[in-house]
């Protein structure tokens, strides 16, 4: 019945918040897996279907009705009102759940847990249709605040929790998991205690909480959550210094100007400093990150550490508008996502990675791409949207996707990786007729290419190609006839190419018919909604079509 009120927790949490010396959590859990009442997912999180929690929870109810001193797991809002505003609380109670939109207003006495003190759960939330950011604590009062909280607590989770600190005789040494989001906090502890055994701790969108405790007592920390700590105007160094520590997430602490250590750490994989909008000064380092952001932060520059990195796999510096330059003199091993969309200041760039595989330089200022980027043999999409960025390196050969250029190569042929080419709102003139040659490409996107004038021939590969509003253009050209029937487009779009000369509007029309042709006769003996759109200037219906209209059908 315990799994009832530990769903979507990682087995390794469930472990040490069940800990028994005489019970194998992790036995129990595996053959409740094998009786179908809980799933484990790939993430070794626990899930439990909802009807199966619906009949743990009657039968728990039933016992409760029978013998109401014995009552071990309180879930039942109107129990819970009863314990908990009349002091009806005893030893006998393991754990409560309540979801403050569901309870009848609380005003709680200071004693409340004085008797339950053998309490190992309480977890008070808010869930329902109401946003829970913009919830206020109506339904749970203590006006003169909480003389104590149970030692023997595991798990402690209570959003809004409205006190400015926990109590100060609160051991917490059981503690394995502490969730206090959306809290009135100002400091977590006066005098901070052993925490030997937290691991988890929560304190997300807690706006007055302007300073860390000290955690060299928390040894054992392995996630801290403190997003949207809006107040936090520094984080203790001691969080440096935690060996277990993977995950750290500051995103939205918008007070912080610096995070600064010295300490090369052990364990952290995850670093979130995302808009950290006042953030100017950074420096952090871990033998293991994996992923770092650094998005809409005030950063002039990246510390030269940050590229010795040797299993830092996501790099996300978007909305950097401050950084002018981010440069390396290392050759990455790990790195396969970098990010510098609108970091419109950036002019100076030079980053490689053997194995990046998606470079985005969208809005930036940066003008030629390093020769060096050709020997990322394993970069497959490179974005250039509203760039400086004028022609790629002949080096460069393994692109399976480009977004936007200023100037198509005249060699692009020689991508035979390219799959994708996309050129909304391209200013280029012309497209070479080496395209032809690409015959891997499968989509060309050229919406809103106001300068192109003439299409060239391109490869039979091409399956969807999108040309609308390319109010210029004049001519396209297609292979024979004989090479069209090696085609397979299932989506052409010429919509408002309205200055296609006679001869293309002909040839586009002729290319319909054989592409509608063959999709067709693929898809005859298939059932679905697979459809081929062919979309171009005319006046009349092409012939060889037995259902013709000249109306729109919207049914």
């Amino acid at each position: 019945m315990k799994l009832n009120l530990l769903r979507q927790l990682q087995v390794k949490y469930i472990d040490f918040l069940l800990k028994d010396r005489d019970y194998s959590v992790v036995a129990g859990l595996e053959r409740s897996k094998d009786k179908a009442l809980i799933s484990i997912s790939q993430e070794n999180t626990v899930s439990m279907h909802d009807i199966i929690r619906e009949t743990a929870w009657q039968i728990a109810g039933q016992e409760s009705i029978e013998d109401p001193r014995s009552q071990v797991r309180l879930f039942d809002p109107d129990d819970i009102y009863r314990v908990l505003t009349y002091n009806k609380g005893n030893e006998a109670i393991r754990s409560i759940v309540v979801n403050l939109l569901r309870i009848k207003q609380l005003h709680l006495k200071p004693q409340v847990f004085t008797k339950m003190s053998k309490l190992h759960f309480l977890n008070i939330y808010t869930a329902g249709t109401r946003d829970i950011r913009f919830y206020e604590p109506w339904g749970l009062y203590l006006h003169q605040g909480l003389e104590s909280l149970p030692n023997e607590l595991r798990y402690l989770g209570w959003a809004h929790y409205p006190l400015e600190s926990l109590p100060s005789n609160f051991s917490a040494e059981n503690l394995v998991e502490l969730h206090l989001p959306y809290s009135r906090l100002k400091k977590l502890w006066q005098e901070v205690p052993d925490l030997v055994n937290l691991r988890v701790l929560m304190l997300y969108s807690s706006s007055n909480i302007k300073e860390l405790p000290d955690f060299s007592k928390a040894p054992n920390l392995e996630v801290i959550d403190l997003r949207s700590c809006v107040g936090l105007t520094s984080v203790h160094p001691s969080i440096f210094s935690l060996k277990k520590l993977e995950i750290l997430d500051l995103e939205d602490c918008r007070s912080l100007t610096s995070i600064r250590s010295n300490v090369h750490m052990d364990s952290l994989r995850y670093l979130s400093l995302y808009k950290c909008m006042e953030l100017k000064d950074f420096s952090v380092t871990s033998k293991n990150m994996i992923m770092l952001n650094l998005e809409l932060t005030r950063l002039t520059s990246v510390h030269p550490s940050i590229f010795s990195l040797k299993k830092l796999k996501i790099l996300d510096l978007e909305d950097c508008r401050s950084l002018t330059s981010i440069r390396s003199n290392v050759h990455m091993d790990s790195l396969r996502y970098l990010s510098l969309y609108k970091c419109m200041e950036l002019k100076d760039f030079s980053v490689t990675s053997k194995n990046m595989i998606m470079l985005n330089l969208e809005l930036t200022s940066i003008k030629q791409l390093p020769s060096s980027i050709g020997s990322q043999s394993k970069l497959e999409k490179i974005n250039l949207v509203f760039s400086s960025i004028e022609s790629l390196p002949a080096s460069m050969k393994d692109l399976k996707e480009l977004t936007s250029i200023k100037q198509l190569p005249s060699s692009i042929g020689s991508q035979s990786k390219l799959e994708k080419i996309n050129l909304v709102f391209s200013s280029i003139e012309s497209l070479p007729a080496s395209m032809k040659d690409l015959k891997g490409l499968r989509h060309l996107d050229l919406r809103y290419y106001r300068n192109l004038s003439s299409l060239p021939e391109l490869p039979p590969s091409i399956e969807t190609l999108d040309a609308r509003e390319c109010v210029s253009l004049e001519s396209v050209t297609f292979p024979t006839i004989a090479e069209q029937w090696n085609e397979n487009k299932k989506k052409v779009v010429f919509w408002n190419c309205l200055n296609l000369d006679e001869r293309s509007l002909k040839a586009i029309e002729t290319n319909a018919r054989i592409n509608m042709v063959k999709f067709a006769h693929r898809h005859l003996s298939t059932s679905g909604d697979a459809q081929a759109i062919y979309v171009y200037p005319g006046s009349r219906v092409p012939e060889g079509l037995t259902h013709k209209t000249t109306h729109d059908d919207d049914d």
